[in-house]
């Protein structure tokens, strides 16, 4: 898609109507299941927004997501809009190449600077939630691409060893740890009024961004030096993203309604799939797959048929021959499943996963395994 020449009235106009219809077709193809075209869609206007925004700032390295810089052309509303999917979309796969992200990596800090001590609304909340994330990712994304990681995490999260070759690493990861912690000290009294029955009506938005909350901040401890030791030994974590989530779905299902069989926005799904594929405590990874299969549903994106499916899968071969959940809690270090990747065919509507898994008291180090996966 292309709007008209940069500069004229009528070209902005177009601009507008170029960027309602990619969140149009974002729509129509994440529908249809069609993934490869929707984060085509998604990562164009994202594109669009940035490039009109330079044209229009007098330091394109203070691009902002929170703020149009004429909003009679382009409301904030939209930018947020695309804030939101491209979250949706990294999540998911991103196959930008690096030189975006390395041209990005001062994007919206001055939205850091200008972040309210105590946040007025959850769209205020989840739009700053949205960029912090963006920007960690979009660090993320460029080092393990410059760093030419040999494969990247379930989840899409960074190869540690990619992140630890970079000589700015500690520093990057003490801004990001400190922008999450910005965040959660402003959300803080939003999150204790959800949970009052005055704050009834912010219950399920406050739970998702606390879900959001806990989620990424988990995968910045992953990629820490004991990463290693956390991922086989955590359980607070996984356990109050569980809790939340059964929270989330009751508060949702008490109206008599249900998750639905697709809504457009990413909410608990994304969650479930880091206890399965992040973490490794049994029990717990059992109960994210069974929310996830009982009545499957779609978020966006995500499908929680083919998540729970493909964590099913692996659970399964790390507890092979291991005794009860009970007597051993977490999946022994030596027993973790590696190079975890899920594929997605929109045509064939098909995922195929597959891992390195560990050949213990053999020649072999590691075997790689794969399933299909067809899609509902």
């Amino acid at each position: 898609m292309q709007a008209g020449e940069p500069g004229g009235e009528c070209s902005e106009r177009d601009l507008r109507t170029t960027l309602i219809s990619c969140l149009l077709f974002t729509c129509f193809e994440t529908l249809n299941s069609c993934s490869d075209a929707a984060i085509t869609q998604i990562y164009a206007g994202v594109r669009i927004t940035e490039e009109w925004q330079i044209q229009h700032v007098q330091d394109p390295n203070h691009l902002t997501p929170i703020a149009s810089p004429k909003p009679l052309v382009i409301e904030d509303e939209l930018l947020h809009a695309f804030s939101r999917l491209e979250l949706e979309a990294m999540t998911y796969k991103n196959f930008r190449a690096s030189k975006i992200h390395k041209a990005n990596l001062n994007w919206a800090h001055s939205d850091m600077e200008r972040m309210p001590r105590s946040f007025s609304s959850l769209a205020q909340a989840r739009i700053y939630l949205a960029v912090i994330i963006r920007r960690a990712m979009r660090f993320g994304a460029w080092v393990e691409t410059k760093a030419e990681a040999p494969g990247a995490w379930a989840f899409y999260l960074h190869n540690p060893d990619s992140i630890r070759s970079y000589s700015e690493s500690e520093m990057d990861t003490r801004r990001i740890l400190g922008e999450y912690e910005q965040w959660s000290l402003a959300f803080e009294k939003m999150w204790m009024l959800s949970r009052t029955e005055a704050g009834k009506p912010l219950f399920e938005g406050a739970t998702i961004l606390r879900l959001m909350y806990l989620m990424v901040t988990s995968w910045r401890k992953v990629v820490a030096k004991d990463g290693a030791h956390y991922v086989a030994t955590a359980s607070r974590e996984p356990g109050e993203i569980l809790t939340l989530v059964k929270e989330f779905l009751s508060s949702v299902r008490s109206r008599g309604e249900e998750p639905g069989s697709f809504m457009f926005d990413m909410r608990v799904i994304v969650m479930l799939h880091s206890v399965g594929f992040v973490f490794r405590h049994r029990k717990m990874r059992r109960e994210a797959i069974g929310l996830l299969l009982e009545r499957p549903w779609r978020e966006g994106l995500w499908d929680s048929w083919v998540t729970g499916k493909s964590m099913e899968w692996l659970a399964d071969l790390e507890d092979e021959g291991l005794p009860s959940e009970d007597e051993m809690e977490h999946i022994p270090t030596e027993r973790v499943c590696s190079d975890v990747k899920l594929t997605h065919d929109d045509v064939a509507r098909t995922t195929t996963v597959s891992c390195l898994q560990p050949m213990l008291g053999v020649e072999v180090s590691s075997i790689r395994r794969q399933m299909v996966i067809h899609w509902l």
